[in-house]
Formats: structure tokens, C-alpha cells, sequence
């Protein structure tokens, strides 16, 4: 996971004089990117139970420039102990606090769009999957054997049956339409 991440590295290496006991510990970064992945899921998640947009951002904002002070912090102290050269020390602290935000934030932003995106999918697929979602125009097809729907949605009770003929509970003997209802014979 680590080799993900070298490429950071690779951009700090000339503000360090390419000596690599100067370069920040990938892990870093890598800490950096689990902590806005999750932030991003939490924001995510208190948007879909209530929250407005702009207070789920913030919480991504608000906890991505604590985390960013902070590890900047302890990046710039790490500098300033390891690094001789104050220049080098320096170019390395400025370019920790951009390379730390960035990661947060970027790795946030791409948690949610992957739940966007995961979301999106599930849908597609139900919908795929679940039929095409048309109506009856106002009639419902039988649900079991024992109850019956006539073309306006009544439901009726079965008590006998013969291949397209029910008898109901009210003594109506009832035909099956093409649609799936049933059609009262008496009423005709």
C-alpha cells in the first residue's frame, strides 16, 4: 500500500537535496487518506440521516484543518530535528502542509463520490432487475390464491376455484381477464 504513495515522495525528494533519510514517512499519507476516507463516509452519512449539505461539508472542512494543523505540526518539528539545513527543512514543512491537505481532502471527496457512485449502481440495478416499474392503470393482478382483485382494485375473497372461475365470499362467481383481475359475471 505504501508503494501507492511513493509518488509524494518522489515530489519531496528535490526539496530535500534527493537525500531520503529526510523524506516524511509515507505512512503519513497513508494515515492521511484512511482519516479522510472516513471523514468523508461520516459526512456522508450524517447527510443521509438529516443533515443539510453545507453541515455535512463542514465536517469534512472543519476536521480536515485540525488534522492538517496537527500533523504539520508534528511534520515541521520532525523537520526541524532532522534536517541541518534550514532552507531544506523549511521547503519540506511548506510542502508537508500542502501534500497533507490535499491527500485528506482529495481521499474525503473520493470516499463520497464512491458512495454516490455505489448508491447510484444499487439503483440502476434494482431497477434492472426489478422490472420495468410500469403501472396497471388503476388495476392490481391477484396476489395469492386466496384473494382476488376485479378491475377496480376490490379485492376479493376465494372460497372455490375452478381453472379461470372463483367463487368468492360473497357468492359471486368471478371470471380471469387477460390483465390478471377478475370480472364479476353477474354484474354483466
Amino acid at each position: 500500500m505504501s508503494s501507492k504513495f511513493q509518488f509524494i515522495s518522489n515530489l519531496e525528494l528535490p526539496l530535500v537535496g534527493h537525500n531520503e533519510d529526510w523524506l516524511t514517512n509515507t505512512w503519513v499519507y497513508i494515515t492521511t487518506a484512511l482519516i479522510g476516507a472516513l471523514t468523508g463516509l461520516t459526512s456522508i452519512k450524517y447527510y443521509f440521516t438529516g443533515y443539510e449539505f453545507g453541515d455535512a461539508a463542514t465536517i469534512v472542512f472543519n476536521y480536515g484543518m485540525l488534522y492538517t494543523i496537527a500533523v504539520w505540526v508534528g511534520c515541521t518539528a520532525c523537520a526541524f530535528y532532522n534536517i541541518p539545513d534550514v532552507k531544506r527543512a523549511i521547503a519540506r514543512t511548506i510542502f508537508n502542509l500542502i501534500a497533507v491537505a490535499l491527500t485528506y481532502y482529495i481521499c474525503a471527496a473520493l470516499a463520497v463520490i464512491t458512495v454516490i457512485a455505489l448508491i447510484v449502481l444499487f439503483v440502476l440495478m434494482a431497477i434492472a432487475f426489478g422490472g420495468s416499474g410500469r403501472s396497471r392503470s388503476g388495476s392490481s393482478s391477484s396476489s395469492s390464491s386466496d384473494t382476488v382483485y376485479d378491475g377496480e382494485g376490490n379485492i376479493h375473497y376465494v372460497t372455490s376455484s375452478n381453472g379461470n372461475y372463483i367463487q368468492d365470499t360473497d357468492g359471486n362467481t368471478m371470471r380471469r381477464e387477460p390483465d390478471g383481475t377478475y370480472r364479476n359475471l353477474h354484474n354483466d
